[in-house]
């Protein structure tokens, strides 16, 4: 049981947005085609499981009849500057800070991600690692972060800037396709993904203005929200974070959670009595605190109530004041005053 929970990481949507919303424009997909839901993109920090990353991965190759379906859908599409965390790492004045930011804050984003940058002689090798990816899918992961790698180097070094090398997990067969985006020598079926850059005196010294008027400001929620990612050993919080996304295929079951976890709903339950609980307690938790952050935020009860899956807003209101105490309605006015 414990190793099933420690698997559990999680993405936030935003970083698998891009290949997603690219995907189905390039390939002429429907939504309903993927398995992750439309809504789970609607807030860039919600969290998605990684499981459901590779999903996604396996079902797009499948539907797109593509197996560089990557490559094509984000080599040529700019870097995404309109999130908070985009503006935050391209602020740095140079790669070297840049570069610093992102491996620091990527467990923010990415729970089963690391990066990490070591100098060898003359070399730099910028590498990133995952974790809650099987190896046949790993492949996807690899290219789609080796490309945003170099597509940041290149903000900084130039658009023609070429790596040393890059070194990517599985196999593909047009290594061509891949040698041309990189412009490099690409090698295959390593254990972690690597760019290397010459030490040079470019890397270091070469600057980038920094538009003063872009602002890198987030509300409370917001910044509460990416730092909010939790644990693989916090088990409650990982189990209501589950409970959270699988709003999103409706109202939340226990058969539905489990299987996040690859767990059948009498396991998880025997988990959650032994922490004390249950899922059903476990929910009305989730749904109430949730509930309240969107009020706050302006969000009406009857678009919280459909949010979350239930069937009529009364049902809603029942749940909250239970938890809370009073009605939603006088929650906000409370808040107000």
């Amino acid at each position: 049981m414990r190793s099933a929970m420690e698997r559990v990481r999680f993405i936030r949507s935003f970083g698998a947005e891009n290949l997603y919303l690219n995907c189905i424009k390039r390939y002429g997909l429907q939504g309903t085609q993927i398995s992750i839901p439309n809504r789970a993109f609607e807030n860039s920090m919600s969290l998605i499981p990684v499981s459901e990353l590779t999903l996604m991965y396996r079902e797009l190759e499948i539907q797109t009849q593509d197996s560089n379906y990557v490559l094509h859908s984000m080599a040529d599409m700019p870097i995404d500057k309109a999130k908070i965390i985009s503006r935050w790492i391209l602020s740095a004045q140079d790669l070297i800070s840049c570069v610093r930011r992102f491996n620091g804050g990527v467990s923010s984003i990415h729970s089963g991600a690391m990066l990490q940058g070591a100098q060898v002689g003359n070399i730099l090798k910028w590498t990133y690692d995952v974790k809650g990816i099987p190896s046949d899918m790993r492949v996807h992961d690899s290219i789609r972060f080796a490309i945003f790698m170099v597509k940041l180097i290149r903000e900084y070094l130039g658009a023609e800037y070429r790596p040393m090398r890059v070194q990517l997990c599985g196999m593909r067969k047009d290594t061509s396709l891949y040698s041309a985006f990189f412009g490099c020598d690409v090698e295959w079926n390593h254990h972690r993904t690597e760019v290397w850059l010459n030490n040079d005196h470019q890397i270091y010294q070469l600057h980038r203005p920094i538009k003063s008027s872009a602002s890198l400001a987030m509300t409370y929620s917001d910044l509460d929200s990416l730092l909010d990612m939790p644990n693989p050993d916090e088990e409650i919080k990982t189990i209501a974070e589950l409970i959270k996304y699988a709003r999103y295929y409706g109202f939340p079951t226990i058969d539905r959670v489990a299987g996040f976890m690859g767990l059948s709903s009498q396991q998880l339950q025997r988990k959650l009595n032994s922490l004390g609980g249950s899922f059903t307690v476990l929910s009305n938790y989730v749904f109430s605190h949730y509930a309240a952050e969107q009020l706050v935020r302006g969000v009406s009860p009857q678009q919280i109530s459909e949010s979350i899956g239930y069937s009529s807003v009364a049902s809603f209101n029942r749940m909250f004041k239970k938890h809370r105490g009073v009605t939603p309605r006088e929650y906000v006015q409370q808040r107000v005053l």
